[in-house]
């Protein structure tokens, strides 16, 4: 799969080297920012009944810079981890139009004969409900006069819509079993290990601390199974996120994870972090032996 990043300005540059391999497009529409269970569906059909090279055409948002207390830009999805999602779909481009005050104000005429038609756009799928355009103005009926539609109906989960921001709220209430559902996946975080306050290895429960490569939501405080993935071989373990208020309390929430049968410095490297389940919330305990004692319960929780 490749992916490109289009503009206004480059669209003629991306749409001829698309071109020296293939001169016609199925395209999929929409806001692809968390690949959950209705995009899956959505792509699934579309790779089946798609009758060219079969791409995505979504829009990028900005990640930033990591910010563990910033609410307003949290996300799913790393670049990296949505293109893999892409390519297990069987996805041949990927294709994200960067959003910008002047794409904000084309017409959805001009966005379909500037940006769809040169890219070679000649079918479509979409959701029902999809809308493009200033003002979004365009809808199914619009492409209808100009590519061959395929409007698919919008996936529901107990009569709702499935959409990325309600599974980023059951996410951060702790509802991760939800979550999970909903995504069609584990919740999965990525990033590097950096150092703690090794307060782990001290109490005999040695921990990596992982600092997250961009602003995805963070689970509600407290204690969940995970398995961690580490240069490709998974580990169980329990992560721990949260401000742990018995040992040295943060100003700050961190996420410490313990590996099951893990002795390895790992410091600097990078991880991939999949949410199974949660195991119970954060508390304070009367002493460091309470808290000894409940981590080897949550740890033989796991084990069954």
């Amino acid at each position: 799969m490749k992916s490109f990043l289009i503009d206004i300005d480059n669209v003629d540059l991306v749409a001829k080297g698309i071109a020296t391999k293939h001169k016609e497009l199925s395209a999929c529409l929409g806001n692809f920012n968390g690949i959950h269970l209705g995009h899956q569906m959505l792509l699934r059909d579309a790779k089946i009944d798609a009758r060219y090279p079969l791409a995505v055409i979504s829009f990028s948002s900005p990640l930033g810079e990591y910010n563990i207390e910033n609410k307003d830009k949290e996300i799913l999805l790393s670049n990296v981890q949505k293109e893999v999602q892409l390519n297990k779909l069987g996805v041949r481009y990927n294709i994200e139009i960067k959003l910008s005050e002047d794409f904000l104000e084309l017409s959805p005429e001009v966005f379909i004969n500037h940006f769809l038609m040169k890219l070679g756009v000649k079918e479509v799928f979409v959701g029902e409900d999809y809308h493009f355009g200033k003002d979004r103005k365009g809808d199914v009926n619009l492409l209808e006069k100009y590519f061959d539609v395929h409007k698919k109906t919008i996936y529901t989960y107990q009569g709702d819509k499935i959409s990325t921001s309600d599974i980023i709220r059951e996410i951060k209430a702790g509802n991760i079993a939800l979550a999970n559902h909903l995504l069609g996946r584990p919740f999965e975080m990525n990033g590097k290990v950096v150092e703690g306050l090794h307060n782990g290895k001290r109490i005999g429960f040695p921990t990596i601390n992982l600092e997250p490569s961009v602003n995805y939501p963070l689970p509600k405080f407290g204690v969940y199974e995970v398995v961690c993935y580490i240069l490709g071989i998974p580990y169980r373990g329990v992560a721990n996120i949260g401000v742990h208020p018995t040992l040295d309390k943060l100003d700050k929430p961190s996420i410490e994870i313990h590996l099951l049968n893990f002795d390895k410095d790992v410091y600097g490297k990078t991880i991939y972090v999949e949410f199974l389940s949660k195991i119970r919330d954060e508390k304070e305990f009367e002493n460091e032996e309470e808290l000894v004692k409940q981590i080897e319960l949550d740890i033989k929780s796991i084990k069954k």
